[in-house]
């Protein structure tokens, strides 16, 4: 038996529940729209801590679960949470704090453990790890000095600029209007990078497998090609022997067995990698590639291994 925790209406969390069906894998799920009304008991026992669910007259021992899979976010999103009564919206974040201590504390494989994701937090300090784990990274300024960021974009002749942590941002050229208004970066630290010429290469490892994606696009940002009038094209890919092993290997140094590693591929065959996605939501590449990122999912959680997936991967 596994364990999915998310929304199951989110494509990430769908797929794997739908592969998890597919292999005959049972998988539990925790849905936090339900929260509210589904109880969990946390107790020691034996020295270890136990985790039970009491929902719609079921329970069922979670901690028996042989991986975990979580997509949970924080309780204040959900719609039961901001409509909810002050007791609800109690009942919720105290159900979100509970699942998360047990996630973080049990000798259970979780995809992934918070503390795993933290590296996210900080683009610099992450960027030195791939560094040191054999992958190529592109010269950075981290400055709210603008006059720093003018030399450093005089030295590069392009250059991007994006965030310093985790929080999400779209990649974007320091020209026109952005570079009209670079005064406001004193008002806090923005990230600089040189511009790498190349194809966008993004790569999904669970475990020993690992799911290659080419992107083509004109876009700045292939996320967000649409905003741009472009269009992104996804094909499944193969990356030289020591480029596969630089990123198995940056994985296990983050105690990351799922993540998402992008890479650019330059003319001269090199390969740059901007960071470490620790939450991936592979759900699109899966449908665009039909690589079975989903079906390694949950294979690992039920067997720990998931070799099957790479070679597949490799013979497809």
């Amino acid at each position: 038996m596994i364990l999915v925790v998310g929304i199951p209406s989110e494509p990430p969390v769908r797929l794997v529940l739908e592969a998890a069906e597919a292999q005959g894998i049972e998988a539990v799920l925790l849905n936090p729209r339900e929260a509210a009304h589904a109880d969990l008991c946390l107790r020691q026992t034996g020295g270890r801590a136990r985790l039970t669910l009491h929902r719609a007259g079921e329970q069922r021992e979670l901690s028996e679960a042989r991986g975990v899979y979580t997509r949970l976010g924080i309780p204040d999103t959900l719609p039961e949470y901001r409509s909810g009564t002050a007791e609800e919206r109690a009942r919720i974040a105290a159900w979100h704090g509970l699942l998360n201590d047990w996630m973080e504390t049990t000798p259970i494989p979780v995809l992934n453990r918070i503390k795993d994701c933290n590296s996210n937090m900080s683009k610099p300090y992450q960027a030195r790890i791939i560094a040191e784990c054999g992958l190529g990274v592109p010269e950075t300024l981290v400055t709210n000095d603008p006059e720093a960021a003018l030399a450093f974009r005089a030295r590069h002749g392009t250059v991007i600029f994006k965030s310093v942590s985790a929080h999400r941002s779209i990649v974007r050229r320091l020209e026109g209007a952005h570079l009209a208004r670079l005064d406001r970066i004193r008002y806090l630290p923005v990230q600089f990078q040189q511009w790498i010429d190349g194809t966008d290469i993004r790569v999904h490892v669970m475990g020993d497998a690992l799911f290659a994606t080419r992107i083509e696009t004109e876009a700045q940002d292939y996320r967000y090609a649409d905003s741009e009038d472009q269009e992104a094209r996804y094909t499944a890919t193969r990356l030289p022997p020591a480029v596969e092993e630089a990123c198995l290997r940056l994985s296990r140094r983050l105690d990351l067995p799922l993540c998402g590693i992008d890479l650019r591929e330059t003319p001269d065959g090199r390969h740059i990698c901007f960071e470490v996605n620790p939450s991936p939501a592979y759900s699109c590449f899966e449908d665009q590639t039909g690589q079975p990122m989903s079906r390694a999912i949950a294979l690992w959680l039920e067997t720990g291994k998931c070799e099957e997936g790479r070679a597949q991967e490799r013979t497809g």
